[in-house]
């Protein structure tokens, strides 16, 4: 349970740094 929770938290930060980038 708790790898679920990491590999979410990992897409939401990779996502979060793609947004940034982006902008």
């Amino acid at each position: 349970m708790v790898q679920e929770v990491q590999w979410w938290d990992t897409e939401h930060t990779l996502g979060l740094l793609i947004w940034v980038d982006f902008l």
